[in-house]
């Protein structure tokens, strides 16, 4: 089952608002499978949540939270330390906290954690290798091709980026900012979605619009339209309201977690019956033959009880005569003396 995530604007959002962690200090860190714990010393406590697709800080301790091996790897670099930085590579949801020459790279768009001096990897909660780059201890750490930071958009450079596909799904894909967005913010240009290249002034328009909603990610509220979150309301009423961002991000999240343990539920049980389907059909299929046996049996049974007079004749001329009699008798088909079998027509 796929999982969605925060868009590229709601992302940005949410890490203008993890900068209030800078000059904190992480207490302790913890972690639940894909889930990781990160705790700092504000007053009250804050909780900084990352798993692929979210992150978001909270006043309430995760629950069943455990140290893997490479939790007390991070625990023995970082508990203790400061954070001096917050900040995102690109317009990507990859987030860096730095404290000296450590960094945590928070790669949430799929929930790799990453801990490295100086720019060096020392660890990784999932260690990879492809093509292009590794992600293994000693290696030096490099992100995946990054997207364009919305922020550091100007007109000239993001003309050029249409013309190649319509301009829905560009927004969408390619500057992360999801169907719900980049449809929103095109009717508010009177921009046709499935348009391929813009004019100046179109494209003038729809940079205006965007830069005008970054200003806004400073209002802490959160708004959910469908399954998708954001940090500032759109032209549709919301489905819901939430008092901060932040809890509209963790609602989310625990929406899709139920929703994901509801598939892998269904998912279970399916497994569970298809066997007793298949079980079932193989009984079903024994007993049709069993009754076209019964059938079968029954049909003989018929034909020996209407001709049960004649059997009984040729039965006590054995008897009286013995075996040369019964060969010629008229309704006997094949005698075997040796055998002892007599083959009657009926």
């Amino acid at each position: 089952m796929k999982i969605a995530g925060l868009n590229s604007l709601s992302f940005l959002a949410a890490v203008k608002k993890l900068k209030r962690l800078e000059g904190f200090r992480l207490r302790k860190i913890s972690s639940s499978g894909k889930k990781f714990v990160f705790e700092f010393s504000t007053k009250p406590k804050t909780f900084l949540v990352s798993s692929p697709g979210h992150i978001y800080l909270t006043r309430e301790k995760p629950v069943g939270l455990k140290a893997t091996g490479f939790v007390s790897l991070l625990r023995k670099h970082l508990e203790g330390r400061a954070i001096s930085q917050v900040t995102q590579m690109g317009g990507d949801r990859i987030v860096t906290l730095d404290s000296g020459n450590l960094s945590l790279i928070l790669e949430v768009f799929d929930g790799n954690i990453i801990l490295t001096d100086r720019g060096k990897i020392v660890g990784a909660a999932v260690q990879r290798k492809w093509r292009t780059r590794s992600i293994l201890p000693g290696h030096d750490y490099k992100p995946p091709p990054l997207s364009p930071s919305l922020e550091s958009l100007r007109l000239d450079s993001f003309q050029k980026l249409f013309g190649a596909k319509e301009c829905v799904k560009l927004l969408a894909a390619d500057l992360g900012l999801g169907k719900t967005l980049s449809e929103h913010f095109l009717a508010l240009c009177a921009i046709p979605k499935d348009t391929l290249h813009l004019e100046r002034s179109e494209a003038d328009k729809l940079l205006a619009h965007i830069f005008e909603a970054i200003e806004r990610l400073d209002e802490d509220r959160g708004y959910r339209y469908g399954t998708e979150v954001f940090p500032l309301r759109l032209d549709e009423e919301p489905d819901e309201v939430y008092p901060t961002f932040f809890q509209a991000v963790e609602a989310s999240k625990s929406r899709q977690d139920q929703s994901a343990a509801f598939f892998l539920d269904a998912k279970r049980i399916e497994e569970k019956v298809a066997p007793l389907e298949q079980a079932l059909a193989r009984q079903k299929a024994a007993r049709q033959q069993l009754l076209a046996d019964a059938d079968a049996e029954k049909e003989k049974a018929n034909k020996i009880s209407e001709n049960l007079q004649m059997i009984d004749a040729i039965t006590d001329l054995f008897r009286k005569t013995g075996w040369s009699t019964v060969i010629s008798h008229p309704s006997v088909l094949e005698a075997r003396p040796e055998a002892g079998k007599i083959k009657l027509k009926l």
